[in-house]
């Protein structure tokens, strides 16, 4: 599929890339039966802050030991942010493709922070607690 997408200014400015993956992957909501449990009516399971920074994939790590976040920065431009996750982070490292741990990652919390250049490509095993 593709689509036109007139904007003002910039490409970046108007955030083509997120809207493109908006059109690309749109979510679809399902309405299910009430379950027995503690969550809100509604939640935020993942929220990325961090300007052109598009959260790609999240898994299970290969080992089953925790989740991988991938994330990259789409607006080819150096930049911080954080990933909040759906619960306290008990341990996370910056690791390759390959799942091989490659330094240390900070987090607070259940806040995971980094710092991006443009275009790059990051991911994190997180365990949560």
């Amino acid at each position: 599929a593709y689509a036109v997408y007139p904007h003002a200014g910039s490409w970046r400015e108007a955030r083509t890339v997120e809207r493109a993956q908006e059109m690309n992957l749109p979510l679809f909501p399902m309405v299910i039966e009430p379950r027995g449990g503690e969550l809100d009516g509604s939640r935020s399971f993942f929220a990325v802050e961090g300007d052109g920074v598009v959260l790609a994939a999240i898994k299970r790590a290969e080992d089953g030991e925790g989740l991988v976040l991938r994330l990259v920065e789409s607006l080819g431009k150096e930049t911080k942010g954080w990933v909040t996750l759906p619960g306290e982070i008990d341990s996370a490292v910056e690791i390759d493709l390959l799942e091989r741990g490659i330094g240390d990652a900070a987090f607070e919390a259940d806040r995971l922070r980094f710092a991006i250049s443009g275009h790059e490509i990051k991911s994190f095993l997180v365990k949560l607690r």
